[in-house]
């Protein structure tokens, strides 16, 4: 039966990453989570928590400095990971906050966005 629990356990740290922003948010502030059992577990779940609680709220405010040993070039490529509408897509942190759907919209509204600039500077000459 403990062997069960911990599958569970461990298959539930596994899908953190692909977890809605509300249910992240509700593990982020759960203080009673479900960690595994044994010692080695606990210390990578009690690590993945910690790095949560710690990237997320940087990833929500655009922060370019997620790691203290990081150069200005990894840092740079970092952000752009999180921030760019094209490589967010498919590179963005898997803590982000700004999931797949969202960032979809968010390409599909700048490329209209800009779009609608353009034809209004050509109507304008």
């Amino acid at each position: 039966n403990s062997s069960s629990n911990s599958n569970s356990n461990n298959s539930n740290l596994s899908t953190i990453s692909t977890l809605s922003a509300k249910q992240r948010l509700d593990l982020y502030n759960d203080k009673n989570n479900n960690l595994p059992t044994t010692n080695r577990e606990r210390e990578e779940a009690q690590y993945e928590l910690e790095q949560m609680r710690t990237l997320v709220p940087l990833l929500a405010k655009r922060a370019y400095h997620l790691e203290e040993d990081n150069g200005w070039c990894q840092d740079w490529i970092q952000y752009q990971r999180n921030t760019h509408p094209v490589f967010g897509l498919c590179m963005y942190h898997r803590f982000h906050p700004i999931r797949l759907p969202q960032r979809i919209i968010i390409l599909v509204g700048s490329i209209g966005e800009r779009e609608r600039e353009s034809l209004r500077l050509r109507l304008r000459c």
